[in-house]
């Protein structure tokens, strides 16, 4: 894998902003963050939060979203 593949990075926020989470190249989970709203949430909200959060983020990886950047690099996608 070449070294700029390697620090590809994602982000992706789940609908209503409780989780953002950044995946790797790979769509491996290397961040998480949360809303303050987060808790008070049910675990259950908490849960489905963070999973619409990743299958965002690994269907841009898988995509070849433009909307990539290097690690470090700040920014968003939703």
């Amino acid at each position: 894998m070449s070294d700029r593949l390697k620090e590809v990075r994602v982000s992706a926020s789940d609908p209503n902003g409780l989780a953002e989470v950044t995946v790797d190249s790979t769509g491996g989970l290397v961040d998480i963050r949360f809303n303050d709203r987060m808790l008070r949430s049910t675990p259950g909200a908490m849960a489905q939060a963070v999973m619409a959060a990743l299958t965002a983020a690994k269907e841009q990886i898988a995509g070849g979203s433009p909307v990539c950047w290097k690690a470090g690099t700040p920014g968003r996608t939703s």
